[in-house]
């Protein structure tokens, strides 16, 4: 998925509340977004695997961030 960075928390909050049964904890949240805030423009990077409840069972998301800086300059061209 392609998020703004302000809008991964929101997002993930809103997973945790309605999709999964049991989701993501703000300390969870706030580790995610704080990796996502010092990545390098083209960087890649495997965030974790995180333990969820979905339906009933026990299972993994497994997040991983690459961020890219759109060119503001190109889209006045």
């Amino acid at each position: 998925m392609n998020f703004d960075p302000e809008d991964v928390e929101p997002f993930l909050k809103h997973l945790s509340s309605t999709v999964l049964d049991s989701g993501f904890s703000q300390d969870e949240i706030n580790s995610i977004t704080s990796e996502i805030d010092t990545m390098k423009h083209n960087e890649v990077k495997e965030i974790g695997t995180f333990d969820v409840i979905y339906k009933g069972k026990a299972t993994k998301i497994r997040i991983e961030a690459e961020v890219h800086i759109e060119d503001v300059d190109k889209s006045n061209c």
